[in-house]
């Protein structure tokens, strides 16, 4: 029996800086971004809902540790993918690597921005 996420769906990201966080330090987000419009910019291009997922305590590694946390739909996903590949009745299954390498890379990449860089 395959087990669904019972998570917030939508697309997860981390944020960093002053305001995103309710704690002093290096305020750490990571957020998720909806389907719901909630209003449109001076373009008129939709402004969608957003839902705070988690808050990282500050430390050395909390921008790490946020990034993870926002690739986790992700990585579950790929995990999901293999699982079922070689869950397959004796034959393996069909992998995507490229989905996993890009799983991997969100979980492990921290953007310059996110640093102040």
């Amino acid at each position: 029996m395959k087990r669904e996420f019972k998570g917030t769906g939508g697309e997860w990201d981390v944020e960093v800086g002053e305001g995103c966080c309710f704690h002093e330090g290096n305020r750490v987000s990571v957020y998720a971004t909806g389907t719901d419009i909630v209003d449109e910019d001076d373009e008129g291009n939709p402004i969608y809902a957003i839902e705070t997922i988690a808050e990282v305590w500050p430390g050395g590694t909390d921008i790490a540790d946020g990034v993870l946390i926002a690739a986790a739909p992700e990585l579950l996903a790929a995990c999901e993918m293999v699982l079922a590949a070689f869950e397959g009745e004796g034959k393996l299954g069909v992998i995507d690597f490229e989905m996993i390498r890009k799983a991997v890379e969100k979980a492990t990449f921290i953007k310059d921005e996110l640093c102040g860089g």
